[in-house]
């Protein structure tokens, strides 16, 4: 599960099975939710309007802070783990090395 975002007055904040959710902070009420193909264990990232969602199905996601809808998806070659970040008007992200079928990094 990753670790929150807070947005006054909204609480960000994803889990294991696809799901993210905006949660109003101040009464508890679920403001939207997505559904991604896998869960995520990366932290959230917010920068302006846009979250940012790193997920193990290799990929990058770009959802309206305010409704959920995803803007854009970035296909990976590997899970991300960590935490998206943005500069300027790219949004970098770490894919993690996938192992072949005998656990060693692929080449």
């Amino acid at each position: 599960m990753s670790g929150p975002v807070v947005a006054d007055p909204t609480v960000y904040f994803a889990d294991l099975q696809g799901m993210v959710f905006g949660v109003n902070a101040a009464t508890g009420r679920t403001s939207w939710t997505r559904r991604l193909a896998r869960g995520t264990k990366a932290d959230l990232y917010l920068h302006g309007g846009t979250l940012y969602v790193g997920s193990l199905d290799h990929a990058c996601y770009a959802l309206d802070r305010f409704s959920g809808v995803p803007r854009w998806q970035l296909e990976g070659g590997g899970p991300i783990l960590q935490k998206p970040a943005v500069g300027g008007d790219t949004c970098y992200v770490r894919i993690e090395d996938v192992p072949d079928r005998f656990g060693q990094p692929a080449d």
